[in-house]
């Protein structure tokens, strides 16, 4: 279904420890439009495409940008297909891994 669509918007209004949902979008190549609360902002492949949470005229003037110019969006909807292809689960799990492996006081164990 979200192959189907050309942007995905996740208008979060509380702070989402990881956007889920942001990083599904941009793996089935669509233009994420995300609020800027959480770890979103990490999730996210171009923070051009966060607006303030609870800001419905910042979210509307992105759209309206998408709208205006189709061959961008497009682009960044591949762009974000991209970035999700180099953060998948393995870098995530890099960062876990390394993460275990220090010693309580921060240091290499």
């Amino acid at each position: 279904m979200l192959r189907s669509q050309d942007v995905l918007v996740v208008p979060s209004r509380w702070p989402e420890p990881w956007g889920l949902t942001v990083s599904e979008g941009q793996a089935s190549g669509l233009v994420v439009l995300a609020s800027d609360v959480g770890g979103i902002p990490e999730a996210i492949a171009s923070p051009k495409h966060l607006f303030p949470a609870g800001d419905p005229h910042a979210l509307a003037r992105s759209l309206q940008e998408l709208l205006d110019d189709r061959d961008a969006a497009a682009e960044h909807g591949r762009a974000a297909r991209r970035y999700a292809e180099h953060h998948d689960w393995s870098l995530s799990w890099s960062f876990l891994a390394e993460h275990l492996a220090m010693a309580d006081d921060g240091r290499p164990a």
